[in-house]
């Protein structure tokens, strides 16, 4: 009888168990796009499977939830070379494992494809760094793209920008469709500022840009979950912008704030110059984080949950909470186990309980739990891998795929 009773709470700890892992896809500069699995339990992350379809350097990727339920993966690939830039669709299966469906077809991506965007119909938009932007259409139930482009836009700068090293030509560097789904974003860093676009049966419809003060480097952006503010983060300038959003019947976006990634309200002055990674928005619009990449805040920095001791220099992530009228406020800033944080993810389900943290130079990515109610998460991570110890180098993604 005792034996019976104990049977269904151990299948139930069984279950609960094996239910505590989640899946992680890191894309690399070395090539590969790897997915590890994040047992929460054992605090451990752990290779599954490793795809090199998305090479030469796979070095963003999107995760596409379409018609039928499954995953795909959309992902750019800079080769720099103007024939092998590309954009790739690969499909997930139900361990993970990446196998390719699509690839633009070669020479017809801009080169330096940075980040790359998709509607829920299937338009694709890809920002290159060296100057331009693509859109292709892409069948979302099976992943198959027309493989030539719909729209190609090149830009170009009559002058560099303050920062001339940074800023010689124009610089698209991140795509976000609005909530609407009738409008893209694309931040130009070279160019100072975001170019706006009308999602039209042709593809994208220029519309007039907005401008971000000189020097700022705008790099990636986010729409808060009720899609009424806008943040641009700006690498250069190591600040963020913040924009109302309001549409008549454009979009339009107004400047209410704009606020330092840092406490002091300046950027540490060190050599190189510490520049702006990447931007999060929790999924209840509370908290609003950022990247700071070379800034070295935390000399000593645990690299991995006990019993590791180990410590390492550590870049950070600026954490703010968000008013009632989308301003930020500066609530904290947090070590991220290494340096370079190029892109980190909050997980999408379950409220954003963890954070994935890609160091790209240190080649690191580190899983730490954040507290839901205070928006802080801790010192150390809860998991931690050295992706060297995978063949894997200079990681500058990670995304959940559940």
């Amino acid at each position: 009888m005792k034996l019976s009773l104990q049977l269904p709470l151990l299948l139930m700890v069984a279950a609960k168990c094996q239910a505590e892992t989640r899946k992680l896809l890191v894309g690399a500069y070395s090539g590969q796009l790897t997915t590890l699995k994040f047992d929460t339990v054992a605090g451990t992350l752990t290779q599954l499977s490793v795809n090199t379809q998305g090479s030469p350097r796979p070095s963003w990727q999107t995760l596409f939830k379409n018609s039928n339920g499954t995953n795909l993966i959309i992902s750019s690939s800079e080769a720099w070379d103007g024939r092998n830039d590309s954009v790739v669709v690969l499909s997930v299966d139900a361990n993970g494992a990446l196998s390719m469906i699509s690839r633009s077809t070669p020479g017809t991506v801009v080169k330096g494809p940075v980040a790359v965007a998709a509607t829920k119909s299937g338009l694709l938009i890809s920002a290159s760094y060296s100057g331009g932007v693509n859109t292709f259409s892409m069948n979302p139930s099976t992943g198959l793209l027309v493989t030539h482009p719909l729209n190609t836009f090149h830009y170009n700068l009559t002058a560099p920008g303050p920062n001339p090293t940074r800023q010689e030509t124009a610089h698209p560097h991140h795509a976000i469709v609005d909530p609407t789904e009738k409008f893209v974003l694309v931040p130009d860093l070279g160019a100072d500022h975001i170019h706006i676009y009308s999602i039209c049966p042709q593809g994208l419809s220029e519309l007039a840009p907005v401008r971000v003060a000189p020097g700022s480097g705008p790099r990636h952006g986010v729409f808060n979950p009720a899609g009424k503010f806008y943040y641009q983060l700006n690498e250069l300038a190591n600040r963020v912008d913040v924009f109302s959003v309001a549409y008549n019947p454009n979009i339009v976006l107004t400047s209410v704030q704009n606020i330092s990634t840092y406490p002091t309200g300046t950027t540490p002055a060190l050599s190189p110059v510490p520049i702006a990674g990447e931007i999060q928005i929790s999924s209840d619009g509370k908290y609003v984080y950022t990247s700071n990449r070379g800034d070295k805040t935390f000399p000593h920095a645990r690299v991995a949950p006990s019993p590791s001791t180990e410590l390492t220099q550590s870049d950070s992530i600026t954490v703010y909470t968000v008013g009632a009228d989308g301003q930020l406020t500066f609530l904290e800033q947090s070590p991220v186990a290494g340096l370079t944080p190029r892109h980190f993810s909050l997980e999408p389900t379950n409220g954003g309980e963890y954070i994935a943290v890609a160091t790209q130079d240190t080649g690191r990515v580190a899983v730490y739990q954040r507290d839901k109610v205070t928006g802080k998460f801790g010192t150390v991570p809860v998991a931690s891998i050295d992706m060297a110890t995978l063949g894997v180098s200079q990681p500058p993604c990670v995304i959940w795929l559940d």
